[in-house]
C-alpha cells in the first residue's frame, strides 16, 4: 500500500506540475513580449528624435557622431542610420559597426509598410520606419536593461517553481493517503471478516 501511496503522490505532484510549469512560461512569454514591445517604442522615439536633430534642425553628422560614441562608453546606445528611399545613406551613427546590414530590399519594405521590425544578430533588437514620407530611418540597440531583467525574472520563476514543486509533494502526499484511507480501511475490514468465518463455522 505505501508504494500505491507513492505512486499516487507522484502522479498529483506530476500533474501540479505539468500546469505549474505552462502557467510559468506563459508568464514569461509574456513578459518578454511585453518587453520587446516597449523597447520597440524606445527604438521608434530615438528614431524619430535623431532624425528630426538631423534632417530638421540641421544638426551636423559629426556633432551626432561624436554624441553617439560618447554614450556608447556608459550606456547601450541606439544606433540610427537615415537613407532616402533610393537607398542614398545620408547619415548613419556607426557605418563600421552597423548593426542592421541595410538593403535596397529592406528600405523598399519600411517605405512600403510605413514601419516594421528588422531581423538583426541576436541580443539586438531594430525597427525601420518612413519618416515624413520621404525617409526611412532605422535604429536598432541592445536592450541590456530588459534583458537583466529577464533574467532576474527567469531566476525567479524557477525558484518559485521548486518551492511549488516541494509543496505540491507534500499535498500530494496528503491526497495520496485521504484516497488510500478509505481503500485501507475497506481491505481491513475485509481481512477481519474473512479471518471471523471460519470460527464462525467451527462453533456451528
Amino acid at each position: 500500500m505505501n508504494n500505491k501511496r507513492i505512486l499516487l503522490t507522484l502522479k498529483y505532484t506530476a500533474v501540479m506540475s505539468a500546469v505549474m510549469v505552462v502557467a510559468l512560461i506563459i508568464i514569461y512569454i509574456m513578459s518578454d513580449g511585453a518587453r520587446r514591445a516597449t523597447f520597440r517604442d524606445t527604438l521608434r522615439s530615438e528614431a524619430i528624435t535623431k532624425a528630426n536633430l538631423f534632417l530638421e534642425n540641421r544638426v551636423d553628422a559629426e556633432t551626432m557622431q561624436h554624441i553617439y560614441l560618447n554614450n556608447t562608453q556608459f550606456i547601450n546606445e541606439v544606433e540610427v542610420a537615415v537613407y532616402t528611399p533610393d537607398f542614398e545613406m545620408l547619415y548613419h551613427d556607426a557605418a563600421e559597426h552597423d548593426i542592421v546590414k541595410e538593403t535596397p530590399e529592406m528600405i523598399r519594405q519600411i517605405c512600403k509598410k510605413g514601419e516594421m521590425a528588422i531581423e538583426v544578430d541576436k541580443g539586438y533588437q531594430a525597427v525601420g520606419i518612413l519618416y515624413n514620407g520621404k525617409y526611412v530611418v532605422t535604429a536598432a540597440a541592445h536592450d541590456g536593461y530588459g534583458e537583466s531583467n529577464m533574467e532576474t525574472l527567469r531566476n525567479t520563476l524557477l525558484c518559485i517553481l521548486l518551492v511549488s514543486i516541494l509543496l505540491m509533494l507534500i499535498v500530494g502526499y496528503l491526497l495520496a493517503t485521504l484516497t488510500i484511507r478509505p481503500i485501507e480501511r475497506a481491505l481491513t475490514a475485509q481481512k477481519m471478516f474473512a479471518s471471523n468465518v471460519p470460527h464462525e463455522g467451527h462453533r456451528r
